[in-house]
């Protein structure tokens, strides 16, 4: 073999060993690449996976604060009974005094009214209520979140309603109750009540105006002597008369 073709067959072996080379390189950048493109992917997949997680836990979370302004409860008022005495034909009057709630935390306490004197022992607790759409009492609506309510007098069982004891007037122009508070929301509780019995006879009007219903309603109640009971409303305008434990 001569010298030249020696150097010839040297040069083609660097050569072809160049290039393996050249294709190992290559071979190996493409592996490096796909493992960084599947830990790339791995990691979009995880924060996917963790915002769908914070994602579901919101909407839980909005769902139960939606759960617990549809079932919330309120006291509005306290009934004491401080006396139950029969008179001479044997028909039984009870006395008592009503403190009224504050409207909103923060504010005075009412004043209570009374003592009054019932005619019987099953006592009738007559209310004025304003119900908003159940949408904005799910959302907790500043202004139309909680239903509205005046409680306007208490009678007997052997009483007809206008002759028991007046309590909240909804001719007072503004209603006592609604004369404190933040003045926007005042404003707005002062003026859904000069409404109150366009609401009540004008359906279309009350709907306009995110009112879902304007009406009268009374909770009753047999009741002890030296005992504590409790008139309750829900957000949605439901009342409940209860002994307080």
């Amino acid at each position: 073999m001569t010298r030249k073709r020696s150097s010839t067959i040297i040069r083609t072996a660097l050569i072809i060993a160049a290039l393996g080379g050249l294709v190992f390189l290559a071979a190996s950048s493409l592996g490096i690449q796909g493992l960084l493109d599947a830990i790339n992917f791995r990691d979009r997949q995880l924060e996917e996976a963790l915002e769908e997680k914070k994602a579901a836990e919101r909407r839980a979370e909005a769902l139960e604060k939606v759960a617990e302004r549809l079932t919330e409860r309120r006291v509005i008022a306290n009934v004491v009974v401080l006396d139950q005495t029969p008179d001479e034909n044997g028909q039984i009057w009870t006395t008592l005094r009503v403190l009224l709630s504050p409207r909103r935390e923060g504010d005075p306490a009412p004043p209570a009214f009374g003592p009054f004197k019932i005619e019987g022992d099953i006592l009738y607790f007559e209310t004025l209520i304003i119900q908003f759409d159940d949408e904005d009492v799910k959302m907790g609506h500043p202004l139309r979140g909680k239903a509205a309510y005046l409680l306007t007098r208490v009678f007997g069982e052997k009483q007809a309603p206008e002759d028991g004891e007046p309590l909240e007037d909804i001719r007072e122009k503004p209603p006592a109750a609604y004369e404190v508070g933040e003045p926007e929301l005042a404003v707005f509780e002062r003026e859904i009540w000069r409404q109150f019995w366009r609401y009540a006879q004008d359906r279309e009007t009350a709907k306009a105006e995110g009112v879902d219903a304007a009406y009268g309603n009374a909770v009753f109640l047999k009741v002890d002597v030296n005992k504590l009971y409790e008139i309750v409303i829900s957000n949605q305008g439901a009342l409940k008369m209860q002994e307080k434990l």
